[in-house]
């Protein structure tokens, strides 16, 4: 999707409406534009006592691109900054968000990648990039989990990500050949990630760690794929009193949000692995740098932060 600025028609919607104090999400909602972006536009072009007046908004804003040559001067500040950020797993659109937020203005994430084929960040090692080029295979899921209920029959609130609450679970396993493997369990709303290594993906012993994992949080729905280590779910929705809902077979994208979260974490535990090489102590760490990194969907937020508030 290409980024086009918010227009002065925009900006006097934008001033209008946080007069009659609704909120960033009820106002994108609105003008059609995306909650991060809005968000980004009040902080960045409101006075220095929070208030936001389109006119300045739209003077600042133009200072801002006149001056845009400015920030894409390679200098050896923003070279460590970036490289602080890839060597924490970062992504380029991460780190480029992140500093926006801090410093107000920033290379684009398209720069940073120019910089590492030039060999300017990190001598140019892309090992550091999450994504290298790799496709990945669908996975071949059986039928729906028997006597579970469908993804179709999930609450509206679960579906829109309205509330903290509604989780998805899943297992990651290691090479060939080896038992261990990570039960992974994310919230919907904040991609707030949990996170537990397990000897094997026995049922009885996948549900324990779920209820485990889970019983100090806020618990609305869990979503699953049919994956025979979860055919303990009735247990799972008896200790949680919760509905364990199933998503339907080669539908891998229905659950998403911890396909996603999986990836970040197959950048500390690379496929090929021997799970069971690694200690609970190095997942938790691996899981804190997920959760507290800044995230594009979350409007360069931490997974934390949302999760921790809410509202």
């Amino acid at each position: 999707m290409n980024y086009s600025h918010f227009t002065i028609d925009e900006r006097a919607c934008i001033a209008l409406y946080l007069e009659k104090q609704l909120s960033i999400p009820k106002i994108s909602e609105l003008i059609g534009r995306h909650f991060s972006s809005v968000y980004r536009e009040i902080k960045r072009n409101s006075d220095e006592n929070g208030k936001y007046d389109p006119s300045l908004a739209e003077v600042k804003a133009s200072i801002r691109q006149t001056n845009r040559k400015n920030h894409i001067k390679y200098t050896v500040v923003r070279k460590k900054k970036i490289e602080k950020g890839l060597l924490q797993k970062w992504s380029p659109e991460q780190i480029v968000g992140h500093y926006r937020e801090v410093d107000g203005e920033f290379v684009c994430h398209k720069t940073v990648y120019r910089w590492i084929r030039q060999g300017k960040l990190l001598q140019g090692d892309i090992s550091v990039l999450r994504r290298k080029g790799k496709k990945y295979k669908r996975r071949t899921d059986v039928n729906r989990m028997s006597g579970g209920k469908s993804i179709h029959d999930r609450p509206k609130e679960a579906k829109e990500r309205i509330r903290v609450g509604d989780w998805e679970l899943d297992t990651v396993v290691g090479c060939k050949g080896t038992k261990s493997c990570l039960l992974t369990i994310v919230d919907r709303k904040s991609r707030y990630l949990k996170s537990m290594l397990l000897p094997d993906r026995k049922a009885n012993r996948v549900a324990k760690a779920i209820e485990l994992l889970l019983k100090n949080e806020v618990v609305h729905t869990l979503t699953a794929d049919n994956g025979k280590e979860f055919s303990d779910f009735r247990q799972v929705e008896r200790k949680l009193n919760t509905d364990v809902f199933f998503a339907d077979p080669y539908a891998s994208w229905q659950r998403g949000t911890n396909e996603n979260t999986n990836g970040l974490l197959r950048e500390f535990i690379p496929k090929g692995k021997d799970i069971g090489t690694y200690t609970e102590e190095q997942l938790q760490e691996y899981v804190h740098m997920i959760n507290t990194r800044p995230r594009k969907t979350l409007g360069y937020q931490t997974a934390s932060n949302v999760y921790l508030s809410p509202t």
